[in-house]
């Protein structure tokens, strides 16, 4: 049975590091498939992301305004099911939420309700 890869938490970040005029915005999202990650990166070049604004920013900044990095890797351990990772998987994200912010102008997110 082939080895299927760690899921892992991603955060597409626009600006960040780069010129001034363009602003610093996050989006952080989780997948357990590399497949779903890759459609995620992949998205803005087609024209078709889920994320309006994000898409908007692709639209007019291009994809060299954009940083991709990989925040954590949930490495898979023997004996765990898959429901024992979606549930760390958000968990991690709900986790890298609240420590990066990326809501209203620091981000692409909803601010969650409280």
């Amino acid at each position: 049975m082939p080895r299927r890869a760690p899921p892992r938490i991603s955060s597409p970040s626009c600006g960040r590091g780069r010129s001034a005029t363009l602003r610093t915005a996050r989006f952080c999202w989780a997948s357990p498939h590399t497949a779903a990650l890759n459609r995620h990166l992949f998205s803005p070049q087609l024209g078709d992301h889920r994320n309006a604004a994000l898409q908007r920013d692709w639209r007019e900044q291009g994809e060299a305004a954009f940083v991709t990095e990989v925040l954590h890797v949930l490495e898979r351990r023997e004996g765990r099911r898959d429901g024992d990772y979606a549930r760390d998987l958000a968990e991690l994200e709900r986790l890298w939420l609240d420590e990066r912010q990326p809501f209203g102008d620091a981000g692409y997110h909803t601010p969650p309700r409280r």
